[in-house]
């Protein structure tokens, strides 16, 4: 299947250098964010593949909100947080009961 705006995120190579050179300068990402269309607001494993570099995360101190999109409306939005000790990500917001 090929991939595009609503299969999968695209960050241009860029602003990834950006962000490098604003890193560089001691600032951190606070926020990733992207949305996902016609499913849910989930922390999909190709987010956390995205999100991993040789098996840790890039940002670590990052929050990684996800927009679920439905039918072009706004439905959902959740945010996640990497746990360093798992390799993995939690949901932060909302929190789960």
């Amino acid at each position: 299947m090929q991939r595009d705006a609503r299969t999968a995120f695209y960050i241009d190579p860029q602003d990834i250098d950006k962000i490098g050179k604003y890193m560089d300068k001691g600032y951190e990402v606070g926020t990733i964010y992207h949305s996902h269309t016609e499913t849910t607001a989930h922390f999909s494993a190709s987010d956390k593949s995205a999100a991993l570099e040789n098996g840790k995360p890039s940002y670590p101190e990052a929050f990684y909100a996800v927009l679920s999109v439905v039918k072009y409306q706004a439905v959902d939005f959740k945010a996640y947080a990497s746990d360093q000790s798992r390799r993995d990500f939690d949901q932060v917001w909302p929190k789960e009961s």
